[in-house]
């Protein structure tokens, strides 16, 4: 069960909240784990040095960009030593399972990202959540997220979700 289960769900019934719970409980099994915490840092360096700083939503790439999962997993296929035009065909490739924007596509880029990157669902799910999200507040005041402020927000989560960790080795790990 993830978080789209609880968000789902009519708040008015007792599943919902205990599904909710369910899935804080998870999120922070997950990411207060040694694994996730060396991954988020491998993410973070990733998002840093991604040469277009965007990210889209809906897929796991386009014509023109990634989300947060298909940059990191772009990366992982670059690391592995293909060429970038063979890594972007095979990302295209395995982006195009399901229509854009469907709970097919959804699936399809969480299999990938924890098949390639071997990382659990769960994290998978909270880097998608994170990076499919589309407002933010500012000043007390809904913005719409560009890809460029997606890019920032995505940045910001992950270097928070570094700090508060109870492995985080100091602020020589996020220089």
């Amino acid at each position: 069960m993830g978080r789209a289960d609880w968000m789902e769900n009519n708040w008015d019934d007792d599943g919902a909240t205990l599904a909710m719970g369910r899935w804080i409980a998870r999120e922070k099994s997950v990411t207060n784990g040694r694994p996730a915490y060396e991954a988020l840092k491998e993410f973070r360096t990733v998002l840093l040095n991604m040469e277009h700083k965007r990210l889209i939503t809906g897929s796991l790439c386009d014509g023109t960009g990634v989300c947060a999962i298909g940059a990191w997993v772009y990366q992982q296929y670059r690391d592995q030593g293909m060429q970038p035009k063979q890594a972007w065909k095979k990302l295209k490739s395995q982006a195009g399972i399901a229509d854009e924007g469907t709970y097919e596509q959804w699936d399809a880029t969480l299999s990938v990202g924890s098949d390639v990157l071997a990382i659990t669902k769960t994290l998978a799910e909270m880097i998608s959540y994170q990076n499919d999200d589309e407002f933010r507040i500012v000043n007390n005041k809904f913005v719409t997220l560009t890809e460029e402020l997606r890019h920032k927000r995505m940045l910001d989560w992950v270097e928070r979700k570094i700090r508060n960790s109870p492995h985080f080795e100091g602020a020589h790990v996020l220089c």
